[in-house]
């Protein structure tokens, strides 16, 4: 069913019951009020009956609204026969409901009489064209009132019904996760068609993100895996080329200088695509890895292959550790320090460490065009979230620092 098909039928449903209800409401009220009022009324015809024949031993005089009757056996057939039908009662109003009026009647009792007496008003529907004199605020109060509780029900069974769905699409949603393939949602449970709709385009949505995300995952695991080879083969000659003599190596030392940095920064980039693809499955064999050992070594690799000399500060503790494995915390130290240098000011670096977090910060030059931590940045980002680490970016006016907390 459609939700706007539902919402239509629903509030004309409502809408029709109100009306009826109002509709007998009115009818009851009105007719229970004329009833009150003829019948007191007629009692009051009656007093004077008793007291007029009193005086003058007969009824008083008819007219076209009120007639009396002395005897049963006076009144008209038309009248009688319904009367009889119906059963009355002394001093107590009959109605009696005829073809274009209506008649109320009571009998009653004349001193030193034992038949009854009786008492007619006459009602025409004519009569009643224009009569508007009823309290219709009052009217409108009290069936207010009444119809009150079902609007309620009724409002609170509409909420219900819609929200329901919507509770179960919005739980499903969030359980959607780019990690993970989605589970598609039973539609028959969201009982409308536009919720199942949204439900089936949410889920190719995800299915496609899904898909080009693990398009990608394989892809840059490839690339990393393939990658370590040919490193691994540079590397080792980049080293023997390092042992030789400095002097035989003169002419080409800018270019192999260049080599080198290239090199460190491709293997770093290696393992940390390679860190962040990692399957989740396969458990880190982790230990308490001293830190300021891991950043003073990372640091004398750094400067190897730097363009120009730069000097650290650290502020860590010779005994502070942290519990992670130690190739993990050196790839992050890596990319972290290396992008310091590459866009921050020179001799500003400063590395604090506590036994749950590492912050690295670095003045900010402002001849250069960009500023922060470059890709070694993305990649530590996404391994933060990958790995559960709160990571923190701060860029002051003279100042960018970075703090990951363990």
């Amino acid at each position: 069913m459609r939700l706007k098909r539902f919402v239509q039928w629903y509030l004309g449903v409502i809408v029709t019951v109100l009306t009826l209800i109002n509709a007998y409401g009115i009818s009851h009220l009105y007719h229970a009020g004329l009833d009150d009022s003829s019948q007191f009324y007629l009692w009051q015809d009656t007093q004077l009956a008793q007291n007029f024949y009193q005086l003058h031993q007969q009824l008083p005089a008819s007219n076209h609204f009120r007639a009396f009757y002395l005897n049963v056996q006076d009144v008209p057939s038309r009248y009688a026969k319904p009367l009889n039908a119906l059963g009355w009662q002394f001093n107590q109003a009959t109605l009696i409901q005829l073809t274009g009026e209506s008649v109320y009647m009571m009998p009653f009792t004349l001193p030193q009489r034992a038949q009854p007496s009786f008492v007619l008003h006459r009602f025409s529907d004519a009569d009643d064209e224009g009569y508007t004199e009823s309290k219709l605020w009052t009217v409108a109060w009290q069936l207010g009132l009444f119809a009150l509780p079902i609007i309620l029900i009724a409002m609170y069974v509409l909420v219900f019904i819609i929200a329901e769905p919507i509770k179960k699409l919005s739980q499903w949603a969030q359980q959607l996760s780019t990690e993970n393939p989605p589970q598609r949602l039973n539609n028959s449970s969201l009982h409308f068609v536009e919720l199942q709709l949204l439900a089936d385009q949410l889920y190719a949505a995800f299915q496609a993100i899904c898909d080009s995300n693990e398009r990608e995952k394989q892809f840059l695991r490839t690339l990393s895996h393939e990658l370590r080879t040919p490193l691994a083969v540079t590397s080792t000659t980049l080293e023997l080329l390092a042992k030789k003599d400095p002097r035989e190596l003169q002419a080409v030392k800018p270019q192999l200088d260049r080599i080198f940095r290239a090199n460190y920064t491709m293997r770093q980039l290696t393992e940390g695509l390679l860190w962040l693809w990692r399957e989740p499955s396969q458990p880190l064999a982790t230990q308490a890895t001293p830190v300021q050992q891991v950043v003073e070594q990372t640091w004398q690799e750094l400067q190897r292959y730097a363009i120009q000399p730069s000097t650290m500060t650290l502020d860590i503790a010779p005994d502070i550790t942290l519990d992670i494995a130690p190739a993990l915390l050196q790839m992050v130290l890596a990319n972290l320090l290396k992008n310091a240098l590459s866009y921050g000011q020179l001799n500003t670096l400063v590395v604090r460490a506590d036994g749950q977090s590492i912050e690295v910060s670095n003045g900010i030059d402002a001849q250069k065009n960009e500023q922060g931590f470059g890709v070694g940045l993305y990649l530590i980002e996404h391994l933060s979230q990958r790995m559960a680490w709160q990571l923190t970016i701060k860029q002051q006016p003279t100042q960018f620092v970075v703090c990951i907390t363990f």
